[in-house]
């Protein structure tokens, strides 16, 4: 479950991205981040009450002002239940923003710990809730690791176990996670980075201190500067990269190790580095047989030269959902439609197709393979087909 909720879809859109929250008096309460993640301005507070659908409208201007294409709401009942008034106020304001759903998990915990207050040391409690959830839809791993998994309501079978092996599994599980997304050097945060194999809190935060005082060009300088020894620096390097570096395969998540056979391949296929990384016909008619390496390091060579850095995550995407208006009684089985899951158990996830009410989609539904567990498949906020048996 954990592992699903942290490699959860990411919103890859350039534009800025709104978070959501609906405060305790009722109100909305907006914050905007540009694509770094960066607030832009302060949070805003929307009335709602009894105004109309244009009224409330005319109160989002900051959204279109700022291009806003996304906006983030927590699965809580408080704010999901606002969906419906804000997808019409949303049609009333004649804006191109939708509504995703992101998990509300640990989001209080967060806003109210001492690491939110240090890193929006401006924003109010709610602002700062507004803009962890707006990240939470542009990288879920990046912002959930402010979060103790404790927090994060993967079940009640956490209880079942010693404390111990808990907090083994969820540190070997992230890890893994952060291990197969990979690391910008020069804007990964500390606390990703003390993630990766061989690298701890400390060296990451030493690690930050050097990018703060100039960015890194090259990975050799984290072994040149002393910053990794060489156990480290052979086990987290292959996870590390540097967008725009001077030395192309420093761009790829591709281990030092490897930077040999690399050149070997490019330089056999005519071209030199700079030319050959980020194409995608580079190393066209190269065979493995001609170079001695196993299937699995080939594989690895081909994607990274023609894909440097790339995020394997899914990218979230917009769904069609059905109108309000629509009568549940007159969707026919086996209509196909799109929805965006609000809720995740053991048995079934919760999917919101534009309705009232959400569709249900049972374990056994979900795949053409046995499924256990739910949890393990979907995640809130994902974007999924499903097929109507029954309404």
């Amino acid at each position: 479950h954990l592992r699903r909720v942290l490699l959860a879809d990411i919103h890859t859109r350039s534009s800025a991205t709104a978070g959501f929250l609906v405060d305790p008096k009722g109100s909305w309460v907006l914050a905007i981040v540009d694509a770094s993640g960066q607030p832009v301005g302060d949070a805003f507070t929307v009335e709602v009450g009894e105004r109309s659908l244009e009224e409330v409208a005319a109160d989002l201007e900051p959204l279109r002002e700022h291009k806003v294409e996304a906006i983030a709401l927590g699965n809580g009942k408080t704010s999901r239940g606002a969906i419906q008034k804000l997808r019409g106020v949303l049609a009333a304001a004649k804006l191109e923003a939708f509504p995703f759903l992101v998990t509300e998990a640990g989001l209080a915990s967060y806003a109210n710990s001492e690491l939110a207050r240090k890193e929006l040391p401006k924003s109010p409690v709610h602002g700062r809730m507004a803009i962890s959830a707006a990240r939470r839809l542009q990288d879920p791993l990046r912002e959930l690791l402010k979060v103790d998994p404790r927090h994060m309501g993967l079940g009640p079978q956490q209880g079942l176990v010693s404390k111990a092996n808990v907090k083994r599994v969820f540190h070997d599980v992230i890890e893994s996670c952060v291990a197969y997304v990979g690391c910008d050097l020069n804007v990964v945060p500390s606390q990703q980075l003390a993630y990766l194999p061989g690298i701890d809190k400390a060296v990451a935060e030493k690690i930050v201190a050097r990018r703060l005082e100039r960015p890194f060009e090259r990975l050799e300088e984290l072994r040149e500067e002393s910053l990794l020894d060489e156990s480290a620096w052979t086990s987290a390097a292959a996870f590390l990269r540097i967008k725009g570096s001077p030395e192309p395969l420093d761009r790829t998540n591709l281990h030092p190790e490897q930077y040999p056979i690399a050149r070997r391949l490019i330089e056999a296929a005519g071209a030199t580095p700079e030319e050959a990384v980020g194409k995608s016909s580079a190393l066209r008619g190269l065979k493995r047989a001609d170079f001695k390496v196993d299937g699995d390091t080939w594989r690895d060579l081909q994607r990274e030269l023609s894909y440097p850095g790339r995020d394997p995550r899914s990218s979230i995407r917009r769904p069609e959902l059905l109108d309000l208006a629509t009568d549940p009684t007159r969707l026919t089985t086996g209509r196909v439609v799109e929805g965006i899951i609000t809720s995740v158990t053991s048995f079934a996830a919760f999917v919101d197709v534009g309705l009232e009410h959400d569709a249900i989609l049972h374990a056994s539904q979900i795949s053409d393979h046995y499924v256990r567990d739910a949890r393990e498949v979907l995640a809130i906020g994902q974007v999924v087909r499903a097929k109507f048996t029954e309404s």
